[in-house]
């Protein structure tokens, strides 16, 4: 989970006590300590409107949090501290979710600090519409782990798993008794502002919002209050005023004093009597010293269901299976050249200066190794892709780099090898004794095949993203096809280098210069370590980075003395080294195999003011209101989305050139499993990130598919293209 800012210190406490919480036990609802509660001072529990579900249909539920007296749970932004709930559903396949929706919060004061969100008794409603498929007369079944902070003088987080058990029929019939408390709650969901356009100045201390009222709504604006949506746009324990200036209600939000800029926009839940904890909210979003704009319909937590957006082409519709091999091929070509695959390929060409690699059976051997093991490793890539997507699940390229797990051990990986190069210990020292350096040598060709797949599964090079898409929507026999020119593709400059021998004979002869090398080369690998342990604690907790960490200094003193061991050829100290090494790789891969919730708040490319988190309901709002919508599709562990979007995109210029469009910018974060974000990819043809997308304000335009290597320029074409009007519009 991610804290916006430091003054978070409610939410800071929490982490400190989450960790006593788990060590020593959590108080329970006398005061004792409880070590057997997870729901402390809370429950969790799942209701049901009605008392049968229809297939193709939706149903209306709600999870309800009871707190005790003096608790409080938080809304999707907590103020100056707090956490939203996070839900992690399993249903069954075909099951549509939406929500959980917020209701319109309270204040609540923690002086000098002011939160958002609710007290004793909250219902968070949520919408699921079970398959078509689903059969009349069965049950329909599914669970849900659920997370949230219960917070008095202390925050301490609690979980809870609730159940959804319905029977199946051909029409729906009953209502259960939680229906009234539900309906209640649904009225307290937020709605879009439905009258004139807002309108939002700034100065250099406050925002002054303008909301045009008629005369005969003026007596019910008696306490009016905006929830902003982003925890660093306005101070939120500072007083709100407010004016009638003819029939516009003003108020001024004092601005956060360390803000730079005011462009963009300012969003949020607007209410009429802040005193009033019953009372519906209006969803607010007005671009900021600028003309009026139209609204943004629906944020976080009021989901409605698409209805007018046009369907967009199916992916591979204008793709045969040649382009999508030549475009594989071209994008496994480019992969030689991206930050994640290069320092490996420059490795394996040093080893090859170094083994003399000159007659041809060892070139032809070492060709062979290096693209078998590439190959073999797309194959199963592709496989294991292709049959999960096949039983339902939402995956694509890069899928294993969403597990916290396997991010570890490649990061522990990397450390080894960059270990090796700067001669702590020498890598099949005693194979080498044992085979010869062939054999040995050929077999290191063959897992250098398999490490440049690996590694290079976090980036998407251009050419790659329409055909790896073509590939996850064609039978598998196709699919396999186009990854195996993806892999061919990647080891084709190391095998045209091993085929023309005049090439290699240029290079410097073997020498001083050589180790020299080997250990410079050492250094881009501890780099790609630092980045791969900044992902898993975007994945992660501060706990787990802390234990990685520890694993990692674990690994290298294993290399270490293993090294150490080889130089004295001591086959007892080779022994303890290796098992150290293999002890710090288990336990990094065990102890984080556990799969993330989706939309887990805490992802690297949290919103800033500027950008908004994806979500399907906002999504589908702004394009029924007839906004241009830009959506970075994105991830912590793609090297080329952090260059994009710090190069380009989150630039002064470019988020002052969005805001003069007025573009409503979204950052769709994949760092974590998020069906959702999969689904989205996949209608533009696209099965990894990055992927940069403008959606014209009107949906049956086609969307505008930009490139994968950003520039200002293309951007800026792509902003002109989305709102310039369609001939005879």
């Amino acid at each position: 989970m991610r804290l916006h800012r430091p003054l978070h210190l409610p939410a800071c406490l929490y982490a400190l006590v989450s960790g006593a919480a788990f060590a020593q036990g959590t108080p329970d609802r006398s005061g004792a300590v409880a070590s057997d509660d997870p729901s402390p001072h809370s429950d969790v529990t799942w209701l049901g409107a009605g008392t049968t579900a229809v297939p193709g249909q939706p149903f209306t539920g709600a999870i309800r949090i009871r707190l005790e007296a003096g608790w409080h749970t938080y809304w999707h932004n907590g103020g100056d501290a707090g956490l939203p709930l996070v839900v992690d559903w399993k249903l069954p396949t075909g099951t549509r979710v939406d929500g959980p929706a917020y209701p319109t919060p309270t204040r609540l004061p923690q002086p000098p600090l002011m939160s958002y969100g609710y007290e004793r008794d909250v219902l968070f409603p949520v919408t699921l519409t079970i398959p078509a498929s689903a059969k009349v007369g069965e049950r329909y079944r599914g669970t849900a782990s659920v997370e949230w902070l219960a917070c008095a003088d202390v925050c301490l987080p609690a979980s809870g798993d609730i159940a959804v058990d319905i029977p199946i029929t051909a029409l729906a019939a009953g209502s259960t008794a939680a229906a009234p408390d539900i309906a209640e709650w649904v009225a307290r969901v937020p709605v879009a502002w439905r009258g004139e356009t807002p309108r939002v100045v700034a100065n250099a201390t406050a925002y002054r919002l303008g909301i045009p009222l008629g005369a005969a709504e003026r007596s019910a604006w008696s306490n009016p209050y905006f929830f902003a949506d982003s925890t660093n746009r306005v101070q939120h324990a500072a007083p709100q005023t407010w004016t009638f200036e003819r029939d516009t209600l003003w108020l001024t939000l004092p601005r956060q004093p360390r803000r730079s800029t005011a462009a963009g926009t300012l969003s949020g839940t607007l209410v009429a009597d802040v005193a009033n904890p019953e009372q519906r909210g209006f969803l607010i979003d007005v671009r900021v010293e600028g003309a009026p704009s139209a609204l943004e319909t629906n944020l976080p937590g009021a989901a409605s269901p698409l209805s007018a957006t046009a369907p967009l082409p199916a992916p591979g519709d204008d793709m045969g299976l040649a382009l999508a091999l030549l475009l594989a091929f071209a994008g496994g070509l480019i992969l030689n050249i991206m930050p994640c695959v290069f320092p490996v390929l420059s490795i394996k060409v040093l080893g090859l200066l170094e083994h003399g690699v000159t007659t041809t059976p060892l070139r032809v051997k070492h060709g062979a190794m290096f693209t078998g093991g590439g190959v073999a490793t797309a194959w199963l890539l592709a496989a294991l892709l292709l049959i999960a997507r096949a039983g339902g699940e939402s995956l694509g390229w890069g899928f294993q780099m969403q597990s916290p797990g396997v991010v570890a051990a490649l990061a522990l990986l990397v450390l080894l090898l960059g270990l090796n190069l700067s001669g702590v210990f020498e890598i099949g020292l005693t194979l080498t004794r044992v085979s010869g350096p062939r054999v040995q040598g050929a077999w290191d060709s063959f897992f250098s095949g398999v490490l440049a797949v690996v590694v290079a599964t976090p980036c998407t090079a251009p050419f790659m993203g329409a055909a790896l898409g073509y590939a996850l929507v064609q039978p598998p026999l196709t699919g396999m096809l186009v990854f195996t020119a993806l892999a061919l593709g990647l080891a084709a400059p190391f095998v045209l280098l091993l085929a023309r021998p005049a090439w290699l004979a240029r290079l410097p002869k073997p020498g001083p210069w050589l180790e020299t090398a080997k250990q410079l080369l050492a250094f881009p690998l501890y780099l790609t370590m630092v980045w791969l342990l900044w992902v898993f604690a975007q994945q992660s907790s501060v706990n787990a980075s802390g234990l990685l960490g520890s694993l990692a200094v674990l690994l290298a003193f294993g290399a270490w003395l293993f090294g150490r061991a080889q130089r004295h050829q001591s086959r007892a100290g080779m022994d303890a080294g290796a098992a150290i090494m293999l002890a710090a790789g288990v336990v990094a891969v065990v102890s984080n195999a556990r799969p993330l919730p989706p939309e887990r708040p805490g992802n690297a490319t949290v919103s800033t003011d500027a950008w908004h988190p994806f979500t399907r309901a906002r999504f589908d709002s702004l394009q029924q209101a007839g906004r241009v919508v830009f959506v970075d599709y994105s991830a912590a562990w793609c090297l080329s989305c952090q260059v994009n979007e710090r190069l380009v995109l989150d630039t002064d210029a470019m988020q002052q050139a969005f805001a003069d469009a007025g573009i409503v910018t979204l950052r769709a974060d994949w760092t974590r499993r998020d069906p959702s974000i999969t689904q989205m990819l996949g209608r533009h043809g696209r099965s990894g990130v990055p992927l940069y997308v403008l959606y014209p304000a009107v949906p049956s335009r086609p969307p505008i598919l930009l490139p994968t290597v950003l520039t200002s320029g293309h951007v800026l074409d792509g902003i002109r293209n989305a709102t310039t009007p369609a001939p005879g519009s």
